[in-house]
């Protein structure tokens, strides 16, 4: 299984990164395609990304479940901790790790303020980093999302 990790290093200066989450400026315009996956109808990176909150987070909601094809009930009954949105996040940060890792210079920003979320969230809830991503990646490819 696949743990996330991403450099510090990453080319893209703060007022990029936040044109790129706000919606102002695409992915595509710093000369990269946008990705979909197959298989799933429209479900492109930038699609994910847009979904992420401001503090690196991403909510259980109808938006997620329905773009993603997840199923709520089941994403809620295998969570590992108290916390759902620590939860959602690690499988965010998954899911674009798994179905994206060929456009990953796209999103490498998003995923480092979701890790700084989930390392943070980690120590709160009593949860080790290691094995919430582990049961992130095993939901994913047990529910082939």
């Amino acid at each position: 299984m696949m743990k996330p990790s991403y450099s510090m290093n990453d080319t893209m200066d703060d007022d990029e990164a936040e044109e790129v989450q706000e919606g102002r400026k695409s992915k595509s315009e710093k000369g990269s395609k946008i990705t979909k996956l197959s298989g799933t109808s429209g479900v492109s990176d930038t699609l994910v990304i847009g979904m992420q909150k401001s503090n690196g987070s991403w909510q259980l909601n109808d938006l997620i479940n329905s773009s993603l094809n997840w199923n709520q009930s089941v994403i809620e009954s295998k969570n590992p901790c108290s916390d759902i949105t620590l939860w959602v996040t690690a499988l965010a940060l998954c899911y674009l790790e798994k179905n994206f890792s060929n456009t990953k210079d796209l999103w490498a920003m998003v995923a480092k303020k979701a890790l700084m979320f989930i390392k943070k969230g980690c120590k709160t809830a009593g949860i080790d980093y290691d094995t919430i991503i582990e049961k992130a990646n095993q939901l994913l490819i047990e529910n082939n999302y």
